[in-house]
């Protein structure tokens, strides 16, 4: 009753607060969201209710019963604080229960088997496993469509492989009709017969919460929970169109599958278009990317769904913790279908914000409540990792400031937002717990021949055979950093006249993506923030203002403290322009960014105000008409390609490898499809690069 109370009030105090981050349509699906807590909030009426109008509004991390403790997440299955903008977290602790990390757990080390055949030695291989891990939540069309058009380009150059020229390295197109390539070329390798191709979403679902906690969007049907499952499975309009109804697309050139698969190169692409197609941007918007692919290719017990049961030791405080149960066999079946034990794998993400990948177990689903959690100790300002940094309501360790007028906690919540993604930021500092899987879960996933089950003990990686290990496993992401991080030092400048070559991931500085030594990202503009930051970037100069000023990466800062009093959003780390600006202020689109609204007692909400994604350039004006697209900072995307190639068991002098790719959300430019450097072309050209290494010549 006090939930539906308080969300119905936080309906009516902020109409629109939604709708800004999830577009004017979703926004009309959050008012029906209101309508359903006010019908809600009658049928329960009638009783005494004296004593809940008068309580606070927050709710701590649980909702023990009257004369119980609450159960505290931060005790019961702790994570590193890995989500922690502009500090670098301290030595993890190691897990009494429910989480995996590498330390205390010597056979995670265990490095993944080396490549060899019968006669020993690496062998490359003659087929290739795509998948693809797309964000379906809310503004990501566009970016999608971008995709679209680049995959083509991928699955054409794999089964018609280019000419590199030895001495530039540049790609020219096989002479059609002829043997070998021109004179101080080779083709980079032979034709690829035998390719899967499978579409995973980042939708996992509510994750644990039930009836009225579940957010919008989060809903367990088919768009929102996808289950980690193939869309060919999940999506029946291209069902049909999977190779023999497993979910996935196969190039069978040989036509050695039984029965044989496509073998058409226009067959496959038009299939393949469709499934991106039927992707969409309904999805939950608190968006596991990194989970969705877990689950799918190394998880060694998927589970079949998620119950809520009692915390440990605490069988009466009601069902407060989460558990999986079942197995998915579904998926396992799917998995065994499409993902051979000696093909080359690639992975590739496309998704503009942070992973919020929570744990299913514990109370990972809190993240997600629909009420407002409680804050945090101030120990949590300085560290994050600090044992005394623990959510307020709590009983503090012995030695940590008990004092709720000294230690922080007098001061209320700080989840004032109404932006529930937000819930995916900063959440040991914010709530004194982290919610979030652990991402060495998931570099683990990669590079180890071990992974743990539910309880913790390892088992085979089902990613890794005799026949494959790391070496041909490649991990791609097309994320929220600039491209400016992403180019080369001889391409990154105007004058490269279309070239643009990405850095080899055994290259890439580190330090300007993610916290090092202490300090934040070295570029500002990946830095996650709910206010503005400031510096410039360490390569451009380009500088992060705010409204009145300009940049070339993300336009500017906004300020995100809106009218009604709310920070509910982040800071972008880069833009790009739309090739089709779109008036927000027309019915027809799922998402928008640029929208005016006025709630019932007449105040106006203009979200355009300040938004460098409705700047007008002839003008000089914000405005309802959308010019430019948005990604956020992915901090943990960029830690799991980082410990790809730089892999936790790296010895001192070992060189990092160029196993995964880092790549812009944000093209460099939309406006001449002839140029290499058009939409995500320099992706494909990076990912072949390093793909050809490992395929047979």
């Amino acid at each position: 009753m006090m939930t539906i109370r308080q969300d119905f009030f936080r309906c009516l105090s902020t109409p629109s607060s939604n709708s800004r981050r999830w577009g004017f349509a979703r926004g009309l699906r959050v008012s029906a969201w209101c309508a359903n807590l006010a019908l809600a909030l009658a049928a329960c009426s009638g009783g005494d209710d004296t004593d809940a109008s008068n309580a606070p509004t927050t709710t701590g991390i649980d909702t023990p019963q009257p004369g119980t403790e609450p159960v505290t997440p931060g005790i019961t299955d702790p994570t590193p604080a890995t989500d922690t903008a502009g500090v670098v977290p301290g030595p993890a602790a190691s897990p009494t229960g429910g989480e995996f990390v590498t330390e205390g757990n010597d056979f995670i080390l265990e490095q993944g088997p080396v490549d060899k055949g019968p006669a020993g030695g690496f062998v490359p291989s003659e087929k290739v496993d795509l998948l693809f891990v797309i964000d379906n939540s809310s503004s990501m069309a566009d970016k999608q469509e971008i995709f679209k058009q680049a995959i083509p380009d991928l699955i054409d150059q794999m089964v018609n492989p280019p000419c590199v020229v030895t001495e530039t390295k540049e790609f020219i197109p096989f002479p059609p009709g002829e043997v070998a390539c021109p004179a101080g070329s080779s083709r980079i390798f032979d034709p690829v017969t035998d390719i899967h191709i499978g579409l995973i979403t980042s939708s996992l679902g509510p994750r644990g919460t039930q009836n009225e906690e579940i957010p919008l969007g989060c809903t367990d049907v088919a768009g929102e929970n996808d289950k980690s499952w193939l869309l060919g499975r999940m999506r029946p309009e291209v069902a049909a169109e999977s190779y023999e109804g497993l979910g996935f697309l196969t190039w069978d050139a040989k036509g050695s599958a039984t029965p044989p698969g496509d073998a058409d190169l226009g067959t496959i692409i038009a299939k393949f278009e469709h499934q991106v197609d039927a992707v969409g941007e309904s999805g939950c918007g608190y968006e596991a990317p990194l989970e969705a692919a877990y689950r799918f290719l190394s998880d060694p017990d998927p589970y079949e769904s998620l119950q809520r049961v009692p915390c440990p030791g605490r069988p009466d405080a009601g069902d407060l913790c989460v558990e999986p149960v079942g197995t998915d066999v579904d998926l396992l079946a799917q998995r065994a279908a499409f993902l051979r034990p000696d093909s080359v794998v690639v992975v590739m993400f496309l998704t503009d914000e942070n992973d919020c990948s929570l744990r299913a177990t514990g109370q990972g689903y809190m993240a997600m409540i629909n009420r407002q959690l409680s804050g945090s100790t101030n120990a949590c300002d300085a560290d994050p990792n600090d044992p005394c940094c623990l959510p307020c309501g709590v009983a503090l360790p012995d030695g940590c400031d008990a004092n709720t007028d000294t230690n922080g906690c007098a001061m209320g919540s700080n989840d004032t937002n109404e932006a529930r993604p937000l819930r995916c930021f900063d959440q040991k500092r914010r709530f004194g717990v982290s919610f979030l899987r652990s991402t060495d879960v998931y570099v683990g996933g990669y590079v180890y021949s071990k992974v743990p089950d539910r309880m913790d003990q390892p088992q085979q990686n089902p990613l890794f055979t005799e026949l494959r290990g790391r070496e041909k496993i490649f991990v791609v992401g097309i994320i929220g950093v600039p491209w400016q991080d992403t180019a080369t030092d001889e391409t990154r400048d105007a004058a490269a006249q279309g070239r643009f070559d990405l850095i080899e991931a055994s290259q890439v500085d580190w330090s300007r993506y993610l916290p090092a030594n202490g300090s934040p990202p070295a570029d500002p503009f990946n830095i996650e923030a709910m206010s503005a930051r400031s510096g410039s970037h360490p390569l451009t100069g380009d500088t992060v203002g705010g409204a009145g000023t300009w940049n070339a990466i993300n336009g500017h800062d906004r300020p995100l403290e809106t009218a009604d009093g709310l920070d509910d959003d982040l800071q972008y780390s880069c833009i790009f322009p739309l090739n089709q600006p779109r008036d927000c202020a027309q019915a027809g689109y799922d998402s928008c960014d640029c929208v005016s609204e006025t709630d019932a007692e007449g105040t106006v909400y203009n979200y355009y105000e300040g938004n460098p994604l409705c700047y007008d350039q002839a003008t000089g004006s914000y405005g309802t008409t959308q010019y430019y697209a948005k990604a956020y900072p992915g901090p943990r995307m960029l830690e799991v390609l980082r410990g790809v190639s730089c892999p936790p068991d790296l010895q001192a002098g070992e060189a990092c490898t160029d196993q995964s790719v880092v790549a812009s959300i944000c093209p460099r430019q939309l406006n001449d499809e002839t140029k290499q450097d058009y939409g995500y072309r320099p992706v494909i050209r990076a990912l072949l690069l390093n793909v050809a290494k490992r395929i047979v010549r």
